[in-house]
């Protein structure tokens, strides 16, 4: 899961570091003024060395629920690295506190960050280190390093996809002779007898816009004509009378029949809440992303679960809805200690911290060394690796898009009114992409 600023908040931050003048970076001296998009340089060697010949790399983590794999992966590095030290820090709201300290040129040695608008306005401002021919670079699939090329460089190291569908509970499937759906009625098929077992067939939250725009992205990739739609979607110049209009309203009917085979009171039920109540047998599946793995088995650890995507109205237009960089590393252009930074990098794309990674995340990796697959997500990685998928939809989009997004489906599940959502969504992004 990625979170992202909009785009004139993103501005106005870079702009603001602009005038910072001479603050201090992070981990190393103050620099002088510096142009735009040319952060100063820092030399390595002797001017990483902190007192008692160690040096510190911080590492701002914006997935606190990794934070225990993050701690094994320091003792480990570490051990290995006895004169580098990793702090990690973990902060609220730490999307608008890391724009806020690059504002400030204390931009943290290494951070956690989702590449998308926000980061490549981060890119072009100059705040993240060029790492174009790093050798770790080497370890990391092409595939998960394209999508996120400026100019053909790399500024970013992806460790993790994550993928949006269907989590379901395996032991309800089989006792109830129901197979994986290869399309939507399909789908709907497999609801009924579940609930003519006395089961439902969904755990849906839509408390907050945000876990409910989440949701609902993964759906989009199944539009026949998805990949118009989201061109104009990005650009703002939504059309209904365009050929994925019918498409859009289509989409509408889907997502009701989801709730109308859910629990009660989909909008009283908070994120937090959907796992246990999927976890603990209160339904069949839950739609959400791979990231929810670790929250799902800690409710109930046995829970036997499988994934597949959100299946479309054919086989044809069942797609995956993927994101190479759920758990991506960048570092700072003018951190103070870059061979310490690039070493700790490095590290997070060796075999054995991208397994334990995977292992204990449930999640596929970017990593080529890395042959371990979650059993649960085998299906849908076979579909990844396939290139069946597409991009999570709303790597492009602004705050204000995906906030009202979120909204106007919240108030598709409690009208049903299919004419009024679709009218909506178009204005939704026609009116808040391009500000």
């Amino acid at each position: 899961m990625f979170k992202k600023l909009g785009s004139t908040a993103t501005a106005i931050l870079l702009a603001a570091s602009l005038l910072a003048g001479c603050a201090s970076s992070s981990g190393g001296e103050s620099s002088g003024s510096e142009a735009a998009g040319e952060p100063a340089s820092q030399a390595s060697g002797a001017s990483e060395e902190s007192a008692g010949g160690k040096v510190e790399v911080e590492f701002f983590n914006q997935k606190p629920e990794i934070s225990e794999i993050i701690a094994w992966g320091i003792e480990q590095f570490q051990a290995a690295n006895p004169d580098i030290i990793v702090k990690e820090t973990v902060v609220a709201d730490s999307d608008q506190v890391l724009m806020s300290r690059m504002a400030a040129n204390d931009t943290p040695d290494t951070f956690v960050i989702w590449p998308n608008n926000s980061w490549f306005g981060m890119v072009d401002a100059g705040y993240v280190m060029d790492i174009t021919g790093a050798d770790f670079l080497g370890n990391v699939q092409e595939a998960a390093l394209t999508p996120f090329l400026r100019e053909g460089k790399n500024y970013v190291v992806p460790i993790s996809y994550n993928t949006s569908g269907v989590f379901y509970n395996k032991d309800m499937y089989e006792e109830n002779g129901l197979s994986i759906p290869s399309t939507w009625p399909e789908m709907l098929e497999n609801c009924e007898k579940l609930k003519a077992a006395g089961i439902t067939p969904f755990t849906t939250g839509a408390q907050t816009e945000s876990h409910t725009r989440e949701v609902t992205q993964c759906f989009l990739p199944m539009m026949p004509h998805y990949d118009a739609f989201i061109a104009d979607a990005n650009a703002g110049t939504l059309d209904l009378s365009k050929e994925y209009g019918p498409e859009m309203k289509r989409m509408g009917e889907i997502l009701y029949s989801m709730v109308q085979n859910s629990q009660n009171d989909v909008i009283g039920l908070s994120y937090e809440q959907t796992f246990a109540d999927f976890a603990t047998g209160k339904s069949a599946m839950l739609i959400d992303g791979s990231w929810s793995f670790p929250s799902i088995t800690a409710a109930n650890p046995d829970i036997n679960l499988g994934f597949f995507p959100i299946p479309g109205d054919t086989a044809e237009d069942t797609r995956a809805c993927a994101y190479a960089g759920d758990f991506s590393v960048s570092i700072a252009a003018d951190t103070g200690v870059p061979d310490a930074a690039k070493a700790w990098a490095g590290f997070l794309t060796g075999e054995e911290f991208a397994t334990y990674y995977a292992e204990h995340d449930g999640s596929i990796s970017c990593i080529k060394s890395c042959e371990y697959t979650p059993e649960h997500m085998t299906y849908q990685a076979e579909i990844i690796a396939s290139g069946n998928y597409k991009l999570n939809p709303d790597v492009y989009w602004t705050s204000a898009s995906s906030t009202a997004f979120g909204a106007a489906v919240q108030t598709l599940y409690m009208s049903g009114d299919l004419d009024a959502f679709t009218a909506e969504w178009v204005d939704v992004f026609n009116t808040n992409q391009n500000e």
